[in-house]
């Protein structure tokens, strides 16, 4: 396959090599990559499948004459290389070598035209004058962005960052630097009892340049189609190439009762407030007893559960069976959808331990829809705990890219920076997760529980102390406040306000309390015998965050305890890669 000025671009994976720019972009965002390194990458994208001998790519590189020492440059190249795909010699996906013989470019590439590739679609208007109908725009923009993002060759920004931009008037050059992305889609929506009328326009954001506009007008029991024939024409108006299942997908007939869909659509209005579960379950129960056969509904029910669970409002042994059962109804009745199987993944990861199974559903979400920015930051998740943190790193910082206005998004990149014991930048990025949030209770658990931990593990107790007061001072006592002070104290050496908080935390009944957190507290406490206690109710009660025993820094002593040791052999992270670790940063044996 040979490189041509019109089809100047490599994809390979989540990679694109432009060889017009020079630039590796990993889901449209720019990867380092040195020029030497580069291009010795570039000759060997356009040999795809081939051996490429030492002696051709010496004489390609480093022509005639040149002074060099090839054998150090070849191998510090290819070195580069790998580092910037996240490739391994042991067992490579990109770049091969064949013992003797020389390199071979080994994973699946495909030519692309120069062209979009990154957009946003912008909030819907709502035209009807009727404000309790935002609920159907906001319906309209979440799945324009869901069916466009299964596109492989396109990244789509998150619904979260997006919203921002509603009803705001912009100039789109702004908005374009803002998201980083290459065109922009506006549109309204007016319904009128059964009927729906949409307009689409798409922007070249950059230069601000409409490049097409279309209108829609249908019956809303027909708007499913809808929705994947404004994406097919803007997948065709870019010039992107569809896959024979992503051309399938989005072509496919699909019906579903108004009511059903109006229901349905309140659910996701109601989710995507956060503090509105309860409100969402009935909605999506509702679309559900009106069209048993809608299956959008029941990953949305899967996704109330699993939310209640791991923000401990309902005991997680309750909350993620049923999350797990609605994520598999879901699947039962289609099978390509992405929401349904991070929903399941998750399950498989917090509730059965079931680390060869999630990553499967994990894959499988993630090749439906590449653009899926909760998937990315699940999977982030996973992968801390089974300790694969720098391919941790990678995937919370793709969930940001795709999501940059969310706090949430950086925090859990945060996270992951932590379990990759990489603390002062995960201080960073938990601080400045929260600096667009009030001092609220909302706030708590973000700055809170991650920001505490990773300060004691650089030994800034005091800080961490008076950040938290100030929270506690501002009136927030929430049991996640309650907790992180806990920990502060501890490992401050502070154990008599340590113990106190462990008795305010025991009192708390208006939530869940996680055994796990005093686990937390008691390993800061050096109280060994206590935190094998919680650590052991935290595993038979199905705590979702017992789950983190095996990353988790503050119990590195308790490593060669033979309870310890039984609890990881019965969450099945016997065959599972051990956290990363900077030596010196483990806290004392015990």
């Amino acid at each position: 396959m040979q490189g041509t000025a019109g089809t100047a671009i490599f994809r390979f994976g989540e990679f694109e090599a432009d060889l017009a720019s020079g630039e590796l972009r990993r889901g449209g965002r720019k990867v380092k990559l040195q020029d030497q390194p580069f291009r010795l990458l570039c000759f060997l994208l356009q040999r795809p499948g081939e051996v490429v001998g030492r002696e051709e790519l010496q004489a390609h590189l480093w022509p005639a004459g040149t002074v060099v020492e090839f054998e150090h440059s070849i191998n510090t190249a290819l070195k580069k290389i790998r580092q910037a795909l996240g490739d391994s010699t042991a067992d490579p996906q990109f770049v091969e070598t064949v013992p003797r013989r020389g390199y071979r470019f080994k994973a699946v590439l495909k030519q692309i035209p120069d062209g979009i590739r990154s957009l946003a679609v912008l909030p819907m208007e709502n035209l009807s004058g009727n404000s309790a109908q935002e609920h159907f725009c906001d319906g309209m923009t979440e799945a324009l962005i869901s069916h466009l993002g299964s596109i492989s060759m396109l990244r789509v920004i998150s619904r979260t960052s997006i919203m921002r931009y509603r009803g705001a008037r912009r100039a789109l050059p702004e908005i374009a630097n803002e998201l980083d992305v290459d065109a922009v889609i506006e549109g309204s929506a007016f319904l009128a009892g059964d009927r729906v009328r949409i307009t689409v326009q798409l922007l070249a954001a950059r230069a601000d340049r409409h490049l097409w506009s279309g209108s829609y007008e249908r019956d809303l029991r027909d708007v499913l189609d809808l929705q994947r024939e404004v994406a097919q024409t803007v997948a065709r108006e870019i010039r992107v190439t569809l896959t024979v299942r992503q051309k399938s997908r989005l072509t496919r007939p699909l019906s579903i009762s108004p009511d059903a869909q109006e229901a349905y659509l309140k659910g996701r209005y109601h989710f995507n407030r956060r503090w509105e579960m309860k409100q969402a379950i009935q909605c999506f129960q509702q679309a559900i007893d009106l069209d048993p056969s809608y299956a959008m509904a029941y990953a949305g029910v899967a996704d109330c559960y699993r939310k209640l669970g791991e923000n401990h409002i309902f005991p997680p042994a309750e909350a993620l069976p049923r999350a797990k059962t609605a994520a598999i109804q879901a699947l039962e009745l289609d099978e390509e959808l992405p929401e349904a199987h991070v929903a399941l993944a998750a399950t498989l990861t917090n509730l059965d331990w079931d680390w060869h199974a999630a990553e499967k559903e994990f894959h499988r979400a993630l090749e439906l829809n590449p653009s899926h920015a909760e998937a990315h930051e699940e999977f982030a998740w996973y992968l801390s705990v089974i300790g694969r943190s720098r391919e941790a790193v990678a995937e919370a910082d793709m969930a940001l890219h795709l999501d940059p206005f969310s706090p949430l998004r950086r925090a859990h990149l945060g996270m992951a920076l932590y379990f990759a014991r990489r603390f002062d930048q995960a201080i960073e990025e938990l601080r400045r997760s929260v600096d667009c949030l009030p001092e609220s209770l909302h706030s708590a658990p973000i700055r809170s529980n991650f920001l505490a931990f990773a300060y004691a593990q650089t030994g800034r107790h005091e800080e961490s102390i008076a950040n938290l007061s100030k929270l506690r001072s501002a009136g927030n006592n929430s049991p996640d406040l309650l907790f992180s002070l806990g920990y502060a104290y501890a490992w401050s050496g502070k154990r008599i306000m340590a113990e106190e908080m462990i008795l305010e935390i025991e009192r708390a009944q208006e939530s869940y309390v996680l055994p796990y957190s005093l686990a937390m507290i008691y390993a800061g406490l050096r109280d060994w015998e206590k935190a094998l206690n919680c650590l052991e109710r935290a595993f038979k009660e199905r705590v979702w965050v017992a789950v983190l025993i095996n990353s988790e820094p503050s119990f590195e002593p308790l490593r060669g305890n033979s309870r310890f040791q039984a609890i990881l052999q019965q969450m099945n992270f016997t065959n599972c890669s051990s956290p990363g670790r900077k030596d010196g940063q483990a806290v004392a044996a015990l």
